[in-house]
């Protein structure tokens, strides 16, 4: 049996949770041994997921919170000691360029398959300090380490490999994009009765506008009040089900008030029946300032909800149901786009032979196809990485 160890910051509900998730429990359905390492305190409260991780089958090590150079360097440790200890046939990151270390802790300890698997196309916190001299060396030396120190590239989407990879990627025959995939039967209409879960869950009569996301700079919220701040003047039944929470809640929550919009946007927090939520609504709304290739897209798309997307968001989400506008077109033209599609005047179709890419199991298989050519070769893959131009 082939052990994997699977690397996140945690267990949340976030598209890299998830993605998380679909793999190990895919890969244990195929005979692996799947161990999901989490950067959490060992004593830290279960992780949102966490149990749903275990009654599927996989094991659970956490390491330390990155909070502070000392937690970082403890995280490294223990990370070192549990590769070492247990013989892993793959080491599978998930930390974007925080894999600069892990990478490395990983060849030390002689893993045969190291994979790096970017999942954004930016950070909010590179967005922030992009001028600053110190930050910017070290994005560059992490970039190379974890270039270096990884065997298998990975990336959601072009954007994503990109973020992580810059240019290097497209000539690496060890480099591919996998597509972040989704459980359709979770999100099929069929023997769904809409009108029984709306009552069960509690939600209003009318058109529903759904997102799904952190109350966070990265998912552009302002903007998404605004853009209902102009539909509320043409539609004012309209509603918007917002499931995330985040650090700017409060702050939402003023601007909420201050639009007059507390009617028409209502916060769920974070909820683990999405699916349900989803198949209630009618349009799904996202207007990220970026993306690597996000989950809720797709999960909307499944369950047959007409998109309207920031042009920041790469269009290989796309499968037919997805309309990208820039945030510079401003909320009216946001406004316009939505009462079209809502109205009928707009009309998408599914490309099937591009949903078949987003399938769950079609995700885990090619990942398997990664980890098996890798194991193949081995030992090969570990010796010392050569430094190349």
């Amino acid at each position: 049996m082939k052990k994997v160890c699977i690397l996140n910051h945690g267990l949340a509900s976030g598209g890299t949770d998830s993605f998380v998730l679909a793999l190990a429990k895919g890969l244990i359905a195929d005979g692996y041994d799947v161990t999901i390492a989490m950067a959490v305190d060992p004593d830290s409260a279960p992780q949102f997921r966490e149990s749903e991780a275990v009654a599927m089958g996989a094991k659970i090590y956490k390491t330390s919170d990155l909070d502070g150079m000392k937690k970082k360097l403890r995280h490294c440790r223990r990370l070192y000691l549990f590769l070492k200890d247990g013989k892993f046939d793959v080491f599978h990151a998930n930390m974007d360029l925080f894999n600069g270390l892990n990478m490395p802790v990983a060849w030390l300890t002689g893993v045969p398959v190291r994979v790096c698997h970017s999942h954004n196309s930016s950070s909010q916190y590179e967005l922030n300090t992009r001028k600053h001299l110190v930050v910017s060396i070290y994005r560059t030396i992490m970039r190379r380490s974890l270039w270096l120190f990884s065997n298998r590239r990975c990336g959601c989407s072009e954007m994503a490999m990109d973020y992580l990879f810059v240019d290097k990627w497209k000539k690496d025959g060890n480099s591919t994009v996998i597509i972040n995939g989704v459980d359709f039967a979770k999100y099929s209409s069929v023997g769904f009765d809409r009108e029984q879960k709306k009552k069960e869950l509690g939600l209003p009569q009318g058109k529903l506008l759904i997102t799904v996301g952190r109350l966070a700079d990265q998912k552009n919220p302002f903007f998404t009040i605004d853009v209902m701040e102009e539909l509320r003047k043409r539609r004012p039944g309209l509603k918007l089900l917002w499931i995330g929470d985040g650090e700017l809640r409060s702050l939402i929550e003023q601007k909420i008030s201050g639009t007059g919009t507390a009617e028409n946007v209502l916060l769920l927090g974070v909820r683990k029946n999405v699916n349900d939520y989803l198949r209630c609504a009618d349009l799904f709304l996202m207007s990220s300032l970026f993306e690597g290739l996000p989950i809720a897209p797709v999960e909307a798309q499944a369950a047959n909800l007409p998109c309207v997307l920031s042009d920041k968001i790469t269009r290989q989400v796309d499968f037919g149901l997805c309309r990208f506008l820039s945030v510079d077109d401003g909320a009216a033209a946001w406004g316009a786009e939505i009462c079209g599609l809502l109205d009928g005047k707009i009309r998408l179709a599914i490309d099937e032979e591009k949903r078949a890419r987003f399938d769950q199991s079609y995700m885990v298989k090619s990942i398997e196809r990664v980890y098996e050519s890798g194991i193949l070769a081995a030992p090969g893959l570990q010796d010392s990485p050569k430094i190349k131009d």
